[in-house]
């Protein structure tokens, strides 16, 4: 499916970008501040690109599995010869070491795990649109062995012969909860050192959920019945949930420490607050996030959980964004 939308005014196409796996927008949030615009999201989640066509109107949608497209594809449907910016966020399941079912030799979860393959998906297209600058983000084990010689090489065949891997640790660039992640692209990245707030400087002012207010994404979220009594002993920084990851021991349920940073926010956690029981709404995830409050998530607190856990936070790529954008009016 593809939805058309009219160019809008300002429109640059030399500050312009195509989103592969683009969620709801998480990414394409911190580009636009940065002076850019989307032409194309593609996703082949329903919520997720629901979101994304929501909050940026302007860009042409395609709910498509990525594996099935081609570059001139994109380029026949956007009507453009050439786009200057290509970001994608293929799938971390099959890179991070929380999947206790990943593939036990690095090379099979790229070349063997189907879901490992978008990565490929991603290089391909990346080769067919010839963009001056790519950036793909995923989890820091998806380069670990073996992978990050065959990445360089992979990207080689595309015509990319300089690759970085820029790991980049979100909470020493302003965003408030801790997210380690790489960034390969052809182009080094070093961002700002800036201080993040701390958790009830990010959500104190919003109102309880349970009371009337019209903030989107701000709704209860009831605890599972099994935790409502037990929810009352936990105490800041502790959590209700534990389990085996494929190399470490993770945790849920976590009541969050106020005066610290966020521990990283993902499509399946859940928080605490530091000093009410009952769990964080989709909206102040978001906000540990550094997503700004009117970006508008759609469907249920379990998809606005998961677009939000699964994204890219919005300040680092306006900081990424910022970097991009001067070295393209340069040429």
């Amino acid at each position: 499916m593809v939805v058309k939308a009219p160019k809008a005014s300002g429109f640059s196409e030399r500050l312009s970008f195509i989103d592969l796996f683009c969620g709801g927008g998480g990414a394409a949030r911190g580009y636009t501040l940065a002076g850019f615009s989307p032409i194309l999201g593609i996703d082949i989640d329903h919520y997720a690109l629901s979101t994304y066509s929501e909050n940026f109107p302007q860009a042409q949608i395609m709910n498509e599995n990525i594996a099935e497209l081609r570059g001139e594809d994109i380029l026949q449907k956007t009507e453009v010869e050439h786009v200057p910016l290509v970001i994608a966020s293929p799938p971390c399941e099959p890179y991070t070491s929380a999947n206790v079912s990943r593939r036990k030799r690095p090379e099979d979860r790229l070349y063997e795990d189907p879901k490992g393959q978008l990565m490929l998906h991603a290089i391909r297209l990346i080769g067919d649109l010839q963009p001056d600058i790519f950036v793909i983000e995923n989890v820091v084990p998806s380069i670990s062995g073996e992978l990050g010689a065959i990445l360089k090489e992979e990207l080689s065949y595309q015509g990319y012969s300089k690759i970085h891997y820029n790991v980049i640790e979100a909470q020493y660039h302003g965003v408030p909860s801790i997210r380690r992640r790489v960034f390969i692209s052809n182009k080094r990245f070093s961002l700002p050192k800036r201080r993040a707030q701390r958790v009830m400087e990010v959500i104190g002012d919003l109102p309880d959920p349970r009371l009337p207010h019209g903030i989107n994404g701000h709704e209860f979220v009831p605890l599972p019945a099994k935790y409502e009594e037990a929810v009352y002993k936990v105490q800041q920084g502790q959590s209700l949930v534990f389990f085996r990851g494929a190399h470490e021991e993770f945790n849920n349920y976590t009541r969050l420490r106020a005066n610290e940073v966020a521990p990283t926010i993902m499509g399946k956690s859940r928080y605490i607050h530091p000093f009410d029981e009952r769990l964080l709404t989709p909206r102040e995830h978001a906000r540990l996030m550094s997503y700004p409050d009117n970006h508008v998530l759609i469907g249920g607190p379990s998809e606005q959980f998961n677009i939000v856990g699964e994204s890219v936070p919005p300040l680092l790529t306006k900081l990424m964004g910022e970097t991009i954008k001067k070295e393209l009016k340069s040429e």
